[in-house]
């Protein structure tokens, strides 16, 4: 196994202490587990997964949003941050808002691109 070392701000070091914490392991166990999720990831994996679901199933991907609750919160969270007005909590939140925002793009990618595949839908313009 490979040890790496790397910089990061005090106010990041913070928040994966609180992260690790609250999912009770140490932070050298949560990074490197937060690594392996995010390199691991295989896409040829989701696209074999994409061909087993249903078509009701891959249109509801394809049409996959956040709730406008979460929408609205992000939008709001995004704003104060842009003033420098997050505080510590808020950024934690923040951060989770952006990862379901991001995994959800990518999900709905790959809902359209099977549902384009199976021509439920016509490709978009």
């Amino acid at each position: 196994m490979t040890q790496l070392t790397f910089q990061l701000s005090d106010e990041i070091v913070q928040q994966v202490r609180a992260r690790a914490a609250s999912e009770g392991m140490a932070v050298e166990e949560f990074l490197a587990d937060l690594v392996k999720r995010d390199v691991a990831r295989d896409p040829d994996e989701e696209l074999r997964r994409m061909a087993t679901l249903s078509d009701e199933d891959v249109l509801a991907l394809a049409d996959l949003q956040l709730s406008p609750e979460e929408d609205q919160r992000l939008t709001e969270l995004l704003e104060r941050n842009g003033e420098g007005q997050l505080e510590a909590s808020e950024q934690q939140e923040l951060e989770h808002l952006v990862r379901l925002s991001t995994e959800g793009m990518l999900k709905k990618s790959l809902g359209w691109a099977e549902a384009v595949r199976r021509k439920l839908r016509e490709p978009p313009l």
